[in-house]
């Protein structure tokens, strides 16, 4: 639930709790204490409840993958900002070097 609320909508807002359960749980008429008469939430089927678990570790292991490709792109950059700062030094020392002929 809390990484489905921290999620913004399309709208750019973001869902109330009784919204997000809704949309995960369904709805059926009737009456719910504290909310009165209307929308009342289900309990998923266990098909769905499958699927929803199984969607969820197939976003979590792509998760996982995201973060192992930007760690190493960070690795990248670091190495190549290296070997970038080292040919700067060497071109600099050369020009030093010019000049003082």
């Amino acid at each position: 639930m809390q990484l489905r609320r921290s999620q913004p909508t399309p709208e750019g807002t973001q869902q109330s709790e009784l919204e997000i359960m809704s949309e995960v749980l369904g709805t059926r008429s009737g009456y719910v204490r504290g909310l009165g008469h209307g929308a009342k939430l289900m309990a998923p089927s266990r098909s769905a409840r499958a699927a929803m678990e199984a969607e969820l570790n197939r976003r979590n292991e792509e998760n996982r993958h995201l973060r192992s490709q930007l760690e190493e792109l960070r690795d990248e950059m670091r190495e190549s900002r290296v070997a970038m700062e080292a040919e700067i030094m060497k071109r600099t020392e050369e020009l030093r070097i010019q000049q003082e002929r």
